[in-house]
């Protein structure tokens, strides 16, 4: 499933919660990986955030990975295959400052839908390294 139809989902699943990425470059971030340091490219931090209105504010839950190595300008897209983890964390940091029991509900079946994303995603790279 692609970021695109991801978010889509995520819409349909729960449209009283708003779902958002962003990505500030990391400055402080060094080099630790095997190899070469990726050229073009700059290590960011990535937050993944929920949001929705509780009693007449603004509610939010994040989730964070560093060291995310992106392009100059580029959007955080699947955040190297984390994305479904990060906005499930995410929800569920939300869900503990919400009492909407409409809220809860949309954030119970984002939950249920990114774990059987998740599982479907690791089920595929299990299939591909038993046919390698």
């Amino acid at each position: 499933m692609t970021t695109e139809q991801l978010y889509a989902e995520l819409r349909i699943l729960a449209p009283s919660v708003v779902f958002s990425a962003r990505a500030e470059e990391d400055v402080s971030f060094e080099w630790d990986g095997y190899g070469d340091e990726p050229e073009d490219m700059e290590p960011h931090n990535v937050e993944i955030r929920a949001e929705a209105v509780h009693a007449g504010r603004l509610v939010s839950g994040s989730a964070y990975l560093g060291g995310h190595y992106m392009r100059y300008n580029e959007k955080p897209g699947d955040v190297g295959g984390y994305l479904p983890q990060l906005l499930q964390e995410a929800a569920e940091e939300l869900k503990e400052t919400v009492c909407d029991p409409d809220v809860i509900s949309q954030l119970d079946a984002v939950d249920a839908f990114l774990a059987r994303e998740m599982r479907a995603r690791y089920d595929e790279q299990r299939a591909e390294l038993n046919r390698a």
